[in-house]
């Protein structure tokens, strides 16, 4: 009884960590495995599994997890990661009630809605994502620059300068996942994979006591 409760609490402080304290989480969960080498157990590959869920409920409330945004298209290198794929379906964003620059929104290339610029006549939701949010998440998780991502052709992505913002558009729901089978650690380098041999392989780096996503891609 008494192992039960401490797995329940373990699990229930896992889950504040979450959505509450992911960055830290993160650095945790890289931090031991990357000292645990050749000595990976089966307890943190369900550790990583629980890191990478697609969504959860807190507290009685529904969430999508952020992370799951770098699992939305292949990369060989993290500056050619998809920002537009990453966005999709990202929690990072708002839906706003009110959006004053929607005209200029409309004269977008590409706003999907042929010049239509009243916002409740639009058939799905506009989600608006601060700039320096974005930034902010990539830094800790990719360690760049959203200024040296390689694709400058954002499908279904919209970015105003003089707001400093993305704006896409969703009406369905589908956020990637990456299921971990087993990991190989090598020098400053740890590498995930699945349980197929097609499956994509993730890539994470240590630098300067911080872990950052290199590459998401199949070998």
């Amino acid at each position: 009884m008494h192992l039960e409760k401490l797995e329940m609490q373990l699990n229930q402080l896992k889950y504040d960590l979450l959505p509450n304290n992911l960055s830290y989480f993160w650095n945790d969960t890289w931090n031991e495995i990357y000292f645990s080498s050749d000595r990976i157990s089966e307890a943190q590959i369900e550790n990583i599994s629980f890191l990478f869920q697609p969504n959860y409920n807190y507290e009685q409330s529904y969430a999508v997890n952020p992370l799951n945004g770098f699992f939305a298209s292949y990369y060989d290198d993290v500056k050619d990661i998809d920002l537009g794929a990453f966005l999709r379906y990202s929690p990072l964003g708002v839906v706003p009630e009110e959006l004053p620059e929607i005209k200029t929104l409309s004269k977008h290339p590409n706003w999907p809605f042929e010049g239509e610029d009243n916002l409740s006549n639009l058939p799905v939701l506009i989600h608006k994502f601060k700039r320096e949010l974005v930034q902010n998440f990539f830094s800790a998780y990719k360690g760049i620059n959203l200024d040296e991502l390689s694709e400058t052709d954002f499908h279904f992505l919209i970015y105003l300068e003089s707001i400093d913002a993305y704006y896409n558009f969703t009406s369905d729901f589908g956020p990637a996942s990456f299921r971990c089978a087993s990991i190989f650690v090598e020098g400053n380098t740890i590498r995930l994979y699945g349980q197929r041999k097609v499956d994509p392989v993730l890539t994470i780096v240590k630098e300067n006591n911080h872990y950052y996503i290199q590459s998401y891609n199949v070998n």
